[in-house]
């Protein structure tokens, strides 16, 4: 079992026999945070370090004493890492790198690292290893996506199974989890798998799921949707641009489409059609797997909308999917920093940062309705229409003290229509602050700025 030492704020690590004997114990230098034991009956602690330095995983020999197996993991200290280990001594690891994604590590008996793994959604989550080597991750994704091999449709709780090269053998959501990462995880026979997540709703409690695998289950056809630019799932806004995941979509290469000021996008392509509450809408981009579609403008905010994908006149399953007046979302380059232009139109990037106190242009979708309407999937000419919902944007700075970090707020010189783009895309010009809120930190060249829309950064210029 491992404990906690609060005198020193350091861990220890003890062996209890079956009577609860004492069999053997070591003092830890710093706090513990998981454990696992592999075949050999030698056990593996992650611990908390120092400063900047993260998490450790160390392997300890069975009468307790050091090894020389010791990795280093040197992300923020923000999620607890999972490690786990199999009948040959070999150690799986889940954490969250800086920018806070999923990440599996796997290293050998000898401490060699064979495996680096971006894995879905956060680094947050429970970890365990069968008897074949394969591993459990019980994480969370806000993301919408489609799983492998899966009957469940949209969730936040998934299960996913990784092989030991690495390869995603098979995934899915967990239904009746209240959302966040699976609690724990334990392995049984035939790979059987227990799983305990929150349940939903707001009286608390645990739920307990079984998982046999079962490579050969036929994913849903049409499994999830999300906004095309955070690609998180909720409620959806009439006119935002969405996408629609799942298996046997569309053709298998991609296909993107186009329009003019006189001829908007289509709503058929490669005889693949998406329909809402019966009425075709505009296709970006149609692939087997994905989808980007222009939710109809017609739409009622309030109530709830099915929507169905044709493929050569074969209809899918639908989804039944709430409608809100605004479900804003900015695009990102990675899912971090905003798909933004400096002033000078060039594009924004560590190597081109934004000067103190320009103006940047950022990107979003789902901002709700534009006078004059415009047709669906047309493109916005000029004079350009005006959104009908006003914009506001702030930063959050960085400091030490708390009577300084609230948000301030930003001047936003434009949002609307983006010229001579899909109507249902909004640009938004907001000058950036005139000093970097993170002066005193490490990273002082990145801000980030918050809206009604959803937090990002952009680059800016060091002092």
């Amino acid at each position: 079992m491992a404990g906690w030492d609060l005198a020193t704020n350091g861990g220890f690590i003890a062996q209890l026999s079956l009577d609860g004997v004492i069999q053997f114990s070591a003092s830890l230098t710093f706090p513990v945070v998981a454990m696992t034991i592999d075949g050999l009956g030698r056990p593996f602690v992650t611990v908390i370090t120092d400063g900047d330095d993260g998490f450790s995983v160390e392997r300890l020999e069975p009468d307790g004493s050091e090894s020389s197996w010791i990795v280093s993991l040197p992300w923020e200290p923000n999620q607890p890492v999972a490690v786990a280990a199999d009948q040959n001594g070999d150690a799986w690891i889940f954490g969250e790198n800086y920018a806070g994604n999923g990440v599996l590590w796997r290293f050998d008996s000898q401490g060699n690292q064979t495996l680096l793994q971006a894995v879905a959604g956060s680094g947050a989550g429970s970890l365990a290893v069968d008897s074949a080597g394969n591993a459990y991750i019980g994480g969370y994704t806000a993301a919408a996506t489609s799983m492998k091999n899966s009957l469940a449709t949209c969730g936040t709780s998934y299960l996913a199974v990784y092989a030991p090269d690495g390869s995603l053998l098979q995934s899915t959501y967990v239904p009746g989890a209240g959302g966040g990462a699976l609690a724990y995880l334990t392995t049984g026979p035939n790979s059987t798998i227990y799983a305990v997540a929150a349940a939903p709703g707001e009286q608390g409690g645990s739920i307990l799921a079984r998982f046999s695998p079962n490579p050969a289950a036929q994913t849903v056809p049409l499994a999830c949707m999300g906004s095309a630019a955070t690609y998180g799932t909720g409620p959806i806004a009439p006119g935002e641009i969405v996408t629609l995941f799942g298996s046997g979509l569309g053709p298998v290469q991609g296909m993107k489409t186009q329009a003019t000021l006189e001829s908007p996008f289509p709503t058929m392509v490669a005889n693949v059609e998406v329909i809402f509450d019966g009425k075709p809408a505009p296709l970006l981009w149609v692939q087997d797997a994905q989808i980007n579609v222009v939710v109809p403008w017609e739409l009622t905010p309030g109530q709830t909308t099915q929507v169905c994908v044709l493929n050569n006149e074969v209809p899918t399953n639908c989804l039944t999917w709430p409608v809100v007046q605004t479900a804003p979302g900015v695009f990102t380059v990675d899912g971090t920093y905003a798909a933004a232009l400096n002033g000078d139109g060039t594009i924004n990037s560590a190597a081109n940062p934004a000067k103190l106190g320009s103006v940047v242009s950022v990107f979003a979708t789902g901002l709700g309705p534009i006078n004059p309407p415009q047709a669906d999937g047309s493109l916005v000419g000029l004079p350009l229409p005006l959104n009908q919902i006003s914009a506001t944007a702030s930063y959050a700075p960085e400091c030490s003290d708390p009577l300084f970090c609230a948000n301030l707020p930003l001047t936003v010189y434009y949002a609307g229509p983006a010229p001579f783009e899909l109507a249902g895309l909004t640009q938004i010009n907001v000058q950036t602050p005139p000093v970097t809120a993170s002066a005193q930190y490490p990273y002082a060249g990145e801000m980030s700025i918050s809206g009604p829309y959803q937090g990002f950064r952009v680059y800016l210029a060091g002092p």
